[in-house]
């Protein structure tokens, strides 16, 4: 292999490598989106919850 491909071929490796990380951290931040909006809407509906049974409101069950 000549210096030049050899160059290419580190660069090309060094740029998919780079692409991995890109979407395994990609792939990370949307789980934590979902945790995180999983997680508001669990607070949004037991602070609901908590509001109607203070006020002496029922809730429908599903």
């Amino acid at each position: 292999m000549t210096s030049g491909g050899q160059t290419n071929f580190y660069a090309e490796r060094l740029g998919n490598h780079a692409v991995h990380h890109v979407e395994k951290l990609s792939n990370i931040l949307r789980v934590q989106w979902c945790l995180l909006i999983k997680g508001t809407e669990a607070i949004q509906s037991r602070a609901s919850f908590q509001s109607c049974r203070l006020h002496g409101s029922h809730l429908p069950l599903l």
